[in-house]
């Protein structure tokens, strides 16, 4: 008995022992798609050549809400619409007209890249997919896919 109370009080210590980091921080992600057409949105790494990870379909007028919260520190993570989409590239595909490319950028790149993580990488975002992203997105010329 006397060795079973000085275990548990060894763990009770070292479990008590260290400091508080707090929790980790919680991001909340939405898209919208206000562009006048449905979109789909396929999601890749072009970094290491993956093929399409993930494929997200957002009609016209509908949003999509993505929580994540982050370890506490140290180990805390950073999150972004690249987390958000599950690649560092996005095509963006209206109607199966038009279409967009949209990879990692620098803080440099185009205002309108919702994977800019120099622009979109608050603890709450908002990105709107709107008529003008329509107008200037490339057309297929035929069958977008």
């Amino acid at each position: 008995m006397k060795n079973f109370l000085m275990i548990f009080s060894f763990l009770f210590i070292l479990n008590s022992c260290g400091t508080d980091q707090g929790e980790g921080e919680t991001y909340i992600y939405t898209l919208i798609n206000s562009s006048g057409h449905n979109i789909k949105i396929e999601a890749f790494n072009l970094t290491s050549r993956e093929e399409v990870s993930k494929i997200t379909y957002l009609e016209n007028g509908e949003e999509i809400t993505k929580k994540f919260t982050s370890p506490a520190p140290p180990m805390q993570e950073y999150y972004s619409y690249v987390g958000f989409f599950e690649g560092d590239s996005i095509i963006i595909t209206y109607d199966n007209e038009k279409r967009k490319v949209f990879v990692l950028e620098t803080c440099e790149g185009d205002s309108r890249n919702p994977i800019n993580i120099c622009l979109y990488s608050n603890l709450i975002e908002t990105f709107t997919f709107s008529e003008e992203d329509f107008e200037n997105a490339a057309p297929c010329d035929g069958d977008c896919n």
